[in-house]
């Protein structure tokens, strides 16, 4: 595979996509891109992707995702975080943790969350934001996600620590603002770091600072098939891989089943060869290839 996948412990300030073009220069890289935007006020794994590799991205985005927050009580803010103005101050009640723990029993399972109204969901042809920052107020969508593992407690009176596991496309800022309210006020979060995501630690990430030009890149480079770790996985030998790379129907009885994934009702799956390269990524409910790498 000509391409890498890399994973960066991006700082607090700049945007996904900042991180992305300053590595496309320091590296020299013609294509670079990333599976799961942080916000500019998050810090955390940013898995990183180039070349070939960027055929990746859409399936990455799936995986089970681990962040550690902390939610300010009483004031909500217009982008669930520290980036906007305050629009709202309520009293903060008296929290136990009993409470907290009751609260962290009911969220874990299927919750329904609202979107942000700062987020790239698109709403008539327009992202969000674009319609909150000229201050037209629109009817934002809900979400349904996962929260496979919820711990809440409190550090300081108006402060609730998060830690969370949470399936592809949860919005932190929005679990925020529901637990605030499921206690009765406000809140905002004025802190959060990914800290899992795609089976990589963010003690296993490296900075910018750690990126030297005269390095090949493939000295920070994470094999593919360890970031799709979450999905199933099946092997096939060079006959069948050549079969798929000639687009030919995909045979699932010529493929050995390596591992079954995390991730539920996930209709996507990996195919690898006998070395662990991975060679397509496929649909098992419909039998098909989605994509050859």
């Amino acid at each position: 595979m000509a391409g890498a996948i890399l994973a960066v412990n991006k700082p607090v300030g700049p945007t996904s996509h900042d991180i992305t073009h300053r590595i496309k220069k320091l590296l020299k890289l013609p294509k670079v891109g990333h599976g799961g935007t942080l916000d500019p006020f998050a810090s955390g794994v940013l898995i990183v992707v180039t070349g070939s590799c960027t055929k990746l991205m859409s399936y990455l985005s799936h995986s089970h995702k681990q962040y550690r927050a902390t939610l300010r009580l009483g004031t909500r803010t217009e982008t669930a975080d520290t980036e906007g103005q305050v629009v709202e101050t309520q009293p903060v009640p008296t929290l136990s943790p009993q409470l907290l723990e009751q609260l962290s029993r009911e969220l874990t399972g299927t919750v329904t969350l609202q979107v942000p109204a700062y987020s790239a969901v698109k709403i008539g042809g327009k992202k969000a934001y674009e319609y909150a920052r000229r201050g037209e107020s629109v009817e934002m969508p809900t979400r349904t996600t996962t929260l496979h593992s919820l711990r809440l407690w409190q550090e300081k009176p108006d402060g609730i620590e998060i830690d969370v596991d949470v399936s592809g496309g949860t919005y932190i800022r929005a679990l925020g603002e529901e637990i605030a309210r499921r206690l009765g006020t406000v809140g905002h979060l004025c802190m959060l770091q990914r800290t899992r995501c795609c089976g990589i630690s963010v003690q296993e990430c490296v900075s910018l600072t750690d990126f030297d030009p005269d390095t090949p890149w493939q000295h920070w480079s994470i094999p593919p098939a360890r970031v799709l770790a979450d999905h199933d996985m099946y092997t096939a030998d060079a006959a069948v891989i050549t079969h798929l790379r000639q687009g030919r129907p995909l045979d699932m009885s010529a493929l050995s089943r390596l591992q079954k994934g995390d991730l539920q009702d996930n209709p996507t799956a990996v195919i690898l060869d006998e070395s662990q390269n991975v060679i397509s990524i496929i649909d098992v409910r419909e039998n098909r290839v989605l994509r050859n790498i």
